[in-house]
């Protein structure tokens, strides 16, 4: 904007109109735009101290190193390890470069204020960051960069659940664009997007001043203008969810993607990619780890996934033979089933090997696997075999629906350790005691573990006493019978 105006200056002269004639209001809509640019950076900077508390980035040393105008940064290895800080933060700072570790003093000076939160270094090494600092900033301002000012950029989640169901007689005319955070702004606006060209939205748009980084909308493809031969403005149509923008690419919608895999829908209908790789595509991705709400995408993704291609082609059930275990892992978290079972060591693959076909509905199968596990949990309780509990860790299992068993569980633990025999035995005056027995219970072989004992099961006494004493700390007892060395002990 303040380009346009300085050409508009220079027309001026260049036509010999009087300064005096227009320079007050010219000063007057410079200073305007210049506190309007520097209202969008503070929300800018607040938005991204925001995300790096939110993903525990540190202030740490990096080292800069300056060639002509560009810097070389080594960054801190521990903040490297955040995807956040690495794909996102870098990025809309300026760093560019394969590893992101480029970046022009320009860029430095303008997001100034979020740099020395994020970097233990002495700017006075070097003047030409705090040129663009002071030529951007001016040389007395000190902003407060308050994380709650950039609340206004952070997206909610109802956006993401609106199921507006909009129908578009030619999808041809529309597509989806994913709107990111703006490094520098253009024509006022807070958010931009990636296609062939930028793309920037529509200022007289009623939700031009709504729009947020991650949000996803429906908008039309043939631009409005194009400014300056380098970008693109577009008409927004309305805001979508993940289960609208899911839909409508399945039926052939174009879109910009952006931090969401919108991508994947396309390929798992093209069966460029298997639905099975697609969830583990997803369920891998770092981003998920700081983009909003992207669990949800996943679930949407997995809903679509199930009613269009599973179902609909029998992709899931139509071979058993090459559904190995990751598949099983991924059948489990379509059905939501993920973390129902955690803290149980059941073989899932046999029982849903024993359930599906190609008839059955997500819902029915899911409900007769949760039915199936609690039948195999009751069988496994009632007939109390010796070290049958070792499958169920009680402190997972707490959050789950199969908590109920827990009492039970430990009741079980409990009397086949104290119901089992110790032989204490006599061997030319060397006492020696046999755990062979106990050591297959749930609490003996937790305690030999702690004690780390392996192979030999007769403890000398020493060692016993450490055994008994950990026995009593748990508040058991033990059956310690006396017998002679030649007893069969099997």
């Amino acid at each position: 904007m303040l380009e346009d105006v300085e050409i508009m200056k220079k027309q001026m002269k260049t036509l010999r109109i009087p300064e005096e004639l227009y320079i007050v209001e010219y000063e007057s809509y410079i200073q305007e735009v210049s506190q309007l640019i520097n209202r969008f950076y503070l929300r800018k900077l607040a938005f991204l101290k925001l995300l790096t508390k939110k993903n525990r980035i540190h202030k740490a040393k990096a080292n800069f190193k300056k060639i002509n105008n560009t810097f070389i940064v080594e960054h801190d290895p521990t903040n490297l390890t955040n995807k956040f800080y690495i794909e996102y933060l870098l990025p809309h700072l300026g760093f560019f470069g394969e590893k992101k570790n480029l970046i022009k003093s320009r860029d430095i000076g303008q997001n100034f204020y979020i740099f020395e939160r994020l970097f233990d270094f002495d700017w006075k090494e070097f003047p030409s960051v705090l040129y663009f600092k002071n030529k951007f900033w001016g040389d007395s301002m000190n902003p407060s960069i308050k994380s709650k000012q950039g609340y206004p950029l952070l997206r909610y989640g109802v956006d993401y659940f609106l199921d507006a169901g909009i129908e578009f007689p030619n999808i041809d005319e529309i597509m989806i664009v994913e709107w990111d955070l703006a490094k520098d702004p253009i024509n006022g606006s807070n958010v931009i997007a990636y296609g062939p060209n930028l793309l920037i939205p529509d200022f007289n748009h009623h939700l031009f001043n709504d729009l947020k980084p991650f949000d996803l909308c429906y908008c039309k493809k043939i631009a409005e203008e194009i400014y300056k031969n380098k970008y693109k403005v577009i008409e927004i149509i309305a805001k979508c969810s993940f289960k609208d923008a899911i839909d409508s690419i399945s039926k052939g919608m174009s879109y910009v993607e952006g931090y969401y895999p919108l991508s994947l829908v396309e390929k798992a209908l093209k069966k460029e990619i298997s639905p099975f790789r697609a969830i583990q595509i997803l369920e891998e991705d770092p981003r998920k780890k700081f983009v909003p709400h992207f669990h949800q995408f996943i679930h949407e993704f997995k809903e679509f996934l199930y009613k269009t291609i599973f179902q609909g082609d029998n992709h899931l059930f139509d071979d058993l033979g090459k559904i190995s275990e990751n598949n099983i892992e991924t059948i489990l978290s379509i059905l939501n089933l993920s973390n129902y079972f955690i803290g149980i060591q059941i073989p899932y693959n046999e029982i849903i090997y024993t359930l599906i076909n190609p008839q059955i509905t997500k819902d029915a199968l899911r409900e007769e696997i949760i039915n199936l596990i609690h039948k195999i949990i009751k069988d496994i309780l009632e007939k109390k075999e010796i070290g049958s509990t070792f499958i169920f860790d009680l402190d997972k299992m707490r959050n789950t629906p199969f908590s109920k068993y827990s009492t039970e569980i430990s009741n079980i633990r409990r009397d086949e350790f104290e119901n089992l025999s110790i032989y204490k035995i006599n061997k030319e005056q060397i006492l020696m005691y046999d755990v062979s027995r106990i050591a297959r219970t749930y609490y003996g072989a937790k305690i030999l573990e702690i004690l780390m004992v392996k192979g030999n099961l007769r403890l000398n006494e020493e060692l016993f006493k450490k055994f008994e004493d950990i026995t009593q700390k748990l508040g058991l007892s033990l059956n310690v019978i006396d017998r002679d060395d030649n007893f069969d002990f099997s």
